[in-house]
């Protein structure tokens, strides 16, 4: 051991490499963010060249900048393989500079280029390049043990060669601190749960402690130790921060304190003196002193029992109904209590005011409103801050309501005198208040005893009972008084409101006494009615029924009566013997009527009278040459004589018509000659006793004549009036006259020729609507004065019906077949322009809509046409039998479309096609021919025989050659391509085919196409002249001739081959081993080499293993040392260097605080005696052979 210490002291410490500027960012990962911004720079370069192809020299020199500035950022950084030297960083701006400048000025780079030297620079700069980005990316190659594709870079920095690492710490000072966050604790009472009161160790693992428990109920002490069994299983330990936190059970209220501690070195801990009173926690409930149902105005009375250490803060809510207020009550303690938390002094090892004490606390309130009142505990807090809060949800203690309940009361609807019939009853509606049921006591007071008005007793007294939704009136029978006493519903006693009392009396049924004195007629004999007087007892108003019964009939009627007293008069319109006899009266309170039976006899003998029958205040209009009738009724004894007048322009007519029998005649006038106005009045009747009686002047009817009579005619110009099918057409007419009218008319084209009519037409151009076509007579017309004439020159009018669009195929465009308007138009080849004429008939524009069938989904076109004749294209993109049915055709003036039925079919002919059944690349030798069994064979479809063009193309020359083969019988030939003399990509491509049909189609497709490749001899040579190599160097090879090539080789003796499509060839040494190349050939073994002497070895990674590969852990005292141990893996001397670093957080890596190196290990172990703090870790290792990592790179282990 001394001799390595001296060893290591006298030997030099190999140059270390300076680390990255960023270490926490791996270098791989380093050299992918370098790359990037690469990338961002020249896509910011090329999108300013596309907005402006040609940039100012400002733009040249802000590129030229942009690229110094980042050559230098990325060496000032130092990441691995991305370190150039000085010369090296100069010359890559140069050629950065020189690239922009090309881009921009590119005519110089064809002059500048053509000297030798020039383009050796330019090949090397190439080479460089291509290195560097292979380093961004870390290069991908083919395994050589494998084949298959490794990341070069993972097997150089593969971080199991060196494996694990070894942390020397220095043991700190500790601590012991019971509730170190001063926590508050309590004790559940019901179920009985204990509590953990934290220990917070520092910097020390604890193996035992002791602590000590104050009964407060006898200030007894108690010592609980903790052993390490009990200890290890309710320890949470975080290492990192090197604190340790152990809860001890609690199960008895009282004041604890942490005594002693101790770790696994039975060392003391020291301990801080502080204590944790425990106590159970508070409690609070509400005790109700009554039940839950209250009146207004009533007291609330709650107790609240608080249970804890006091003092305590109560908060509580009360709630009516939605509307909340939060109260507060604090410092609750019994009397004479004592307690250090009131700041009152007590000794040290009193502990007793700390004990479970109950206090109660009354609680009133006045219920003034009837709502539901709800006290809710919120939280309670004892003396030692203990705080327990409810949950809100309703517990049977934590919460109490009541419900306040209005007062009750009761009154009548009305304090009005009720009358009642004898021996019936009536109902006193009263109004309620409150809750139902209600108990309501009444009163009864008798008649005699109300009248007298004194404050006796009521002669009876009755108890009612009234339930919710029920009807709530009191029956009453007899005349009194009726009071209500008392109201009480379900919950609270009320009060009584006015009106309280009602009169009731008793109500006899009407009566009346009837009176009647005839009445004479005057200038005429006899009695023309009666006067009658009635005197009435009960209630008003009165109704008095009777009837006057003659010989023939019976009427009936009644008098409304609003006196006691009252006189009026029955004057009958008839003549003979009348009865009049009263049968009922009605009052107030009798709705029914009470039945009498009064009659009085008399022969009436009336006035006659006459009348104008409904035309009485009318006017009537006629034309010259036209009589009224007039209706007039009587009323009397006939016969009768009748006098009447005409007044016509100030003269004046009197016409007498005598004997008349009946009581209605119908007056007839002359014909009017004259145009004007005439008024017919009647003057005087006389019946048949001679009584004469002067009408009423005011009865009279007004007649208008006049001169012109009425016409009617069609207005038309003698054409006929076209309209659309299925729609209608007005027909227009011309009226004279005085509005409205009324005409007649009829269609002769119908059968039955029935007579239509249209009536109230009020304007002179009005119409008439009609749906059909035909000829139209019009037959009558009639207006507000008399019938009119019809025009004969406009008698009759014409209606027809607008031709519907039509559609055809147009002569010679195809050929009919025998199914009705079934065509077939000649075939033609797929893809071949072809359209059809069609002829339509209508009004512009036309859409015609046809359903077109072939192989495929049936499709529906649509066209809108101008022109009446046209051509419609036809399908023949795709081969088949296609139908074109035409559907439906519209035009200008039949907008919705109208069927039609029209067919066309056409043959498309399927153009043959002629394809290669192998796509594949063909490969053969340069002057050599394919055999005709691996020549192409080309699949043939259509009519044989066929004729192909076929050209071949050498993609170097781009020579084309073609060639024609006529007569093809067969549908698969075979194709023998030429033989080539020059080295080089051939295509081969069938341009057209031809069948025997004439159809004819143009290949375009890659199904047409191959390739065949002609290859020189294949070779292969070493680029690294070197025989030995490490796992995760590059074997580099160079292959000549044509791609790709297949190298076959042994690796350790085990034959391989892998096919490379680049003139460079790279394989990945994954594992050790010997490797020997055997020969290189084209794809399918053509044109082979077999080079000589080309064998490789290849050796493993040596590995450096520290602590068994773990993270080992040793905690040691200042001035003593711990043992290192490295092991070795793969072939002596070995040489390594190793790091000692500050322990940061989780005990990863912080700054390398020191590095040494260690040479000419020659044994596979080495021991390292170190006596300082620090992790320690190997970061290089190298045996005979081969390093890790690579001399110039850094490792993160």
């Amino acid at each position: 051991m001394t001799d390595t210490r001296n060893l290591l002291r006298r030997a030099p410490p190999p140059p270390t490499e300076v680390p990255p500027l960023i270490a926490w960012i791996d270098p791989p990962t380093q050299r992918y963010y370098a790359f990037c911004v690469f990338v961002g720079i020249w896509s910011i370069k090329l999108g300013r060249l596309l907005i402006s192809p040609r940039p100012t020299p400002l733009g040249i020199w802000w590129w030229h900048l942009l690229d110094i500035a980042y050559v230098i950022i990325v060496r000032y950084l130092r990441i691995p393989w991305l370190r150039p030297s000085l010369f090296k960083t100069i010359l890559l701006i140069l050629l950065l500079c020189l690239v922009n400048y090309s881009i921009v000025h590119p005519a110089w780079i064809l002059e500048w280029t053509t000297s030798r030297p020039v383009a050796s620079v330019l090949s090397s700069s190439s080479t460089f390049l291509t290195s560097g980005y292979q380093r961004f990316f870390g290069e991908k190659v083919h395994a050589i043990s494998s084949q298959g594709i490794i990341k070069i870079d993972e097997l150089r920095h593969n971080t199991s060669h060196i494996k694990g690492k070894h942390i020397v710490r220095f043991l700190p000072y500790a601590t012991a601190k019971l509730n170190p966050e001063d926590d508050r604790f309590c004790l559940q009472r019901v179920p009985r749960v204990e509590v953990d009161v934290p220990v917070l160790f520092n910097n020390s693992k604890p193996w035992k402690l002791e602590y000590s428990h104050i009964d407060p109920d006898t200030n007894e002490k108690t010592y609980v130790n903790m052993t390490r069994k009990l200890l290890q299983r309710r320890l949470i330990s975080d290492e990192i921060a090197n604190t340790y936190l152990v809860y001890i059970p609690i199960e008895h209220p009282g004041a604890y304190r942490l005594e002693q501690a101790w770790d696994k070195d039975n060392m003391n801990i020291k301990t801080y003196r502080n204590e944790v009173i425990i106590s159970y926690c508070p409690t609070a409930k509400f005790v109700a002193r009554h039940s839950s149902d209250r009146c207004i105005d009533d007291d609330i009375n709650v107790d609240l029992i608080l249970q804890g250490v006091p003092p305590f803060n109560v908060r509580y809510e009360r709630l009516v109904d939605n509307a909340s207020i939060n109260m507060t009550i604090s410092g609750v303690a019994p009397d004479r209590y004592v307690s250090p938390i009131m700041g009152e002094q007590v000794l040290s090892h009193d502990y007793t005011w700390a004990r479970d004490r109950v206090v109660e606390v009354p609680l009133n309130l006045t219920a003034d409103t009837a709502a539901a009142y709800t006290l809710k505990l919120v939280d309670i807090q004892d003396g030692l801050n203990n705080t327990r809060t409810f949950s809100g949800k309703r517990l049977q203690d934590d919460t109490v309501m009541f419900l306040v309940h209005p007062r009750p009361y009761a009154k009548l609807l009305s304090d009005s005198t009720v009358k009642v019939r004898p021996g019936k009853s009536t109902n006193l509606s009263l109004e309620l208040g409150g809750e139902g049921p209600w108990s309501i006591t009444t009163g009864y007071w008798a008649e005699d005893v109300a009248k007298d008005g004194d404050s006796s007793a009521p002669n009876k007294v009755d108890n009612v009972k009234f339930l919710p939704n029920h009807d709530t009136s009191i029956i009453v029978s007899k005349p009194g008084m009726y009071q209500l006493l008392s109201v009480s519903d379900a919950f609270c006693p009320g009060q009584v409101l006015v009106p309280s009392s009602c009169i009731v009396i008793e109500v006899q049924p009407p009566s009346v006494k009837i009176e009647a004195v005839p009445i004479p007629a005057i200038d005429c004999p006899g009695e023309i009615g009666q006067e009658v007087t009635v005197s009435l007892t009960g209630t008003p108003p009165w109704s008095l029924h009777y009837s006057i019964i003659t010989k023939h009939n019976e009427i009936t009627d009644f008098k409304k009566i609003f006196k006691s007293r009252h006189t009026f008069t029955i004057m009958p319109k008839t003549f003979g013997r009348h009865e009049y006899r009263f049968f009922l009266l009605r009052d107030g309170f009798y709705d029914e009527g009470v039945n009498i039976d009064h009659r009085i006899t008399q022969v009436v003998h009336p006035k006659p009278d006459a009348t104008f029958r409904t035309t009485y205040g009318k006017e009537l209009n006629t034309c010259v040459g036209n009589n009224v009738e007039l209706d007039v009724d009587f009323s009397g004894s006939g016969p009768f004589t009748l006098e009447y007048e005409v007044v016509f322009n100030r003269r004046k007519n009197t016409f007498t018509v005598g004997d008349i029998k009946s009581l209605s005649h119908v007056i007839s006038s002359p014909p009017f000659d004259n145009p004007g106005t005439y008024t017919v009045t009647l003057v005087r009747v006389t019946d048949a006793k001679g009584c004469s009686n002067s009408l009423n002047a005011s009865d009279d009817v007004t007649i208008h004549v006049k001169k012109d009579r009425p016409t009617v005619g069609f207005r038309t110009d003698g054409e006929a009036i076209k309209f659309i099918e299925g729609e209608r057409i007005d027909l227009p007419l011309q009226l004279t006259g005085h509005s409205p009218w009324d005409i007649e008319y009829r269609s002769l084209n119908d059968s039955s020729k029935a007579r239509m009519t249209a009536h109230n037409l009020k304007d002179p151009n009005a119409h008439v609507t009609v749906a059909l076509p035909g000829l139209y007579e019009l037959l009558s017309v009639k207006d507000s004065f008399c019938t009119g004439e019809v025009v004969e020159s406009m008698r009759f009018i014409r209606a027809e019906w607008l031709r519907r669009p039509t559609l055809r195929i147009a002569d010679g465009e195809a050929t009919l077949l025998d199914v009705p308007n079934y065509y077939e138009r000649k075939p033609v080849c797929e893809g071949t322009e072809d359209s059809v004429g069609v002829i339509l008939s209508g009004r512009a524009p036309w859409v015609i809509s046809y359903k077109v069938t072939g192989e495929g989904e049936p499709m529906l076109q649509r066209e809108t046409i101008g022109f009446p004749s046209t051509r419609i294209r036809l399908l023949t993109e795709s081969p088949g039998t296609h139908t074109y049915e035409f559907k439906t055709i519209a035009d200008d003036v039949y907008t919705s479309p109208t069927d039609i039925s029209l067919t066309l079919r056409q043959i498309v002919i399927s153009n043959p096609t002629a394809l290669f059944i192998q796509h594949k690349t063909f490969n053969q030798c340069v002057g050599e021919t394919l055999p005709f069994s691996q020549s192409p064979k080309i699949q043939l479809k259509g009519i044989p025989p066929f004729t192909l063009t076929i050209e071949t193309k050498n993609e170097n020359s781009n020579r084309i050659d073609t060639q024609v083969i006529h007569n093809i019988p067969d549908e698969v030939y075979t194709y023998v391509p030429p033989k080539f003399m020059a080295i080089g990509n051939y295509s081969i491509a069938i341009v057209k085919v031809t069948d025997a049909q004439g159809c004819s189609r143009k290949q375009h497709t890659e199904e047409s196409k191959l390739r065949v490749e002609v290859n020189d001899v294949a070779s292969i040579e070493k680029l690294i002249p070197q025989d030995i190599h490490c796992v995760g160097d590059l074997l580099v090879y160079q292959l000549q001739g044509t791609p790709p090539w297949v190298i076959h080789y042994t690796y350790n003796g085990e034959k391989k081959s892998v096919i490379s499509n680049t003139p460079d060839y790279t394989f990945g040494a994954d594992k050790p081993g010997n490797v020997t190349i055997m020969s290189v050939c084209h794809l399918n073994e053509q044109c082979c080499g077999y080079p000589k002497g080309m064998s490789e070895v290849i050796y493993d990674l040596p590995t450096a293993i520290i602590s068994s590969g773990k993270e080992t852990i040793s905690d040691i005292r200042e001035g003593e040392k711990d043992e290192i141990v490295i092991e070795f893996i793969g072939i002596s001397p070995f040489r390594f260097k190793y790091s000692r670093s500050e322990i940061l957080h989780k005990g990863k890596p912080g700054r390398v605080l020191e590095t040494q190196t260690v040479t000419n290990v020659h044994g596979h172990k080495h021991s390292l005696f170190v006596s300082q703090e620090g992790i320690f870790q190997v970061i290089y290792i190298a045996d005979k052979y081969c390093d890790y990592p690579r001399e110039g790179t850094t490792v993160s282990v």
